[in-house]
This record gives C-alpha cells, sequence and structure tokens, in this order.
C-alpha cells in the first residue's frame, strides 16, 4: 500500500470517528480536531 493512500484510508476513518463522536460528544471531537 502507498502512503498516500493509508493516509487516505485513516484520515476518511478518522473524519467517521469524528462525525460518530460529534453526535454523542461534541466537545471530545473539537479536541480531536
Amino acid at each position: 500500500m502507498k502512503d498516500k493512500e493509508l493516509r487516505k484510508l485513516i484520515g476518511s476513518r478518522i473524519k467517521q470517528r469524528r462525525l460518530e463522536l460529534n453526535l454523542t460528544q461534541p466537545y471530545v471531537a473539537e479536541k480531536m480536531g
């Protein structure tokens, strides 16, 4: 796997996780960036 692809995959997962956290704990999502 290339570095770009890996970074893209991790980025999309973090984005999804951030959205999930935002529904229950907005302040946690803000702290994570």
